[in-house]
């Protein structure tokens, strides 16, 4: 391989890699939520006391339980997820491959 070809290789491997890892986040994320019932990001903490959010429905849960959920919901919401779709807008096309046409550019 040359120099370019490699560097574009390498590059596309690495964006797999984050889109890969943002649709394993993603699903660990969901199945967190039909486990436990909801999640932290649509839940709330009052007076001490902890509920995961489904559906304008509340489920209290303990402080451990509720924190596991915030630190899925958030670190997928503000790390994994943007992470992914940056990796899918960079990654470089195979040769030979062109950008999907769309009805509104003609």
């Amino acid at each position: 391989m040359s120099g370019d070809a490699d560097r574009t290789f390498r590059r596309r491997r690495i964006c797999n890699l984050l889109i890969a890892l943002a649709a394993i986040h993603f699903a660990l994320f969901v199945g967190t939520i039909v486990a436990l019932g909801g999640d932290a990001l649509t839940g709330r903490v009052e007076d001490g006391h902890y509920f995961l959010g489904n559906h304008r429905q509340f489920i209290q849960v303990g402080r451990g339980t509720w924190l596991f959920s915030a630190v899925v919901g958030r670190t997928l919401v503000y790390g994994t997820f943007p992470l992914g779709v940056l990796a899918a807008l960079l990654r470089p096309r195979k040769e030979g491959r062109e950008r999907p046409r769309f009805w509104w550019k003609g």
